[in-house]
């Protein structure tokens, strides 16, 4: 009975009315982009989709205000610690914090693109290298760019669509040990979770 009225409590608190409401509004675009990004890894549809839930918790953080009276209109408890000040920089906040965390998580899905390999066949990508070995600095950075440059000038590899594709083609020629380095770093980008949890 006890925990009971401590529900109905909690349920009744303005405060918390606040949070429920916030994240009523943001977790429908959380989960359309769970649902997209499970569909199609192709960097351009991600980028896409990327932009659309973007866009959809830039216009929740743009009506703080509005969804501030709307919450004070509703609510029959007076019970709270923040005021409509400090909901809305904590509203704004929210949505900040989700786009920041959005935009870091999604910065570089061209792992994703084979259509690059083309490109790399004459301009070995050394920058991209660089930063790699700077994320992932056990693979061995010369064997690497070797292999690589092998990968990228031979046309059956370069007709691989994706990582994913490029991983099954070495291990169907068994050159998992002539390869070494480029199945260890693929092995790392295709289990490397595109979420770090699922939108529940």
């Amino acid at each position: 009975m006890r925990e009971a009225y401590g529900f109905l409590g909690m349920l009744q608190d303005e405060d918390f009315q606040f949070y429920l409401q916030l994240f009523s509004k943001i977790m429908p675009h959380v989960d359309i982009l769970y649902k997209k990004l499970l569909k199609d890894i192709n960097p351009v549809f991600i980028k896409h989709a990327l932009q659309i839930f973007m866009s959809s918790v830039e216009a929740r953080r743009q009506s703080a205000q509005q969804q501030q009276q709307e919450a004070t209109e509703t609510t029959t408890s007076r019970r709270t610690a923040l005021g409509e000040d400090e909901k809305q920089r904590l509203w704004e906040k929210i949505c900040d914090t989700i786009l920041t965390h959005t935009r870091e998580r999604f910065s570089f899905t061209n792992h994703l693109c084979h259509k690059m390999f083309e490109q790399h066949c004459h301009t070995f990508p050394t920058d991209a290298l660089n930063a790699t070995m700077e994320a992932y600095a056990m693979l061995n950075k010369n064997k690497l760019k070797t292999e690589l440059s092998l990968v990228y000038e031979n046309p059956e590899f370069r007709s691989c669509c994706g990582a994913l594709a490029l991983h099954h083609l070495l291990m169907r020629y068994n050159l998992q040990d002539t390869f070494s380095e480029t199945v260890a770093l693929i092995n790392i980008l295709v289990t490397t979770p595109m979420m770090t949890a699922e939108a529940e």
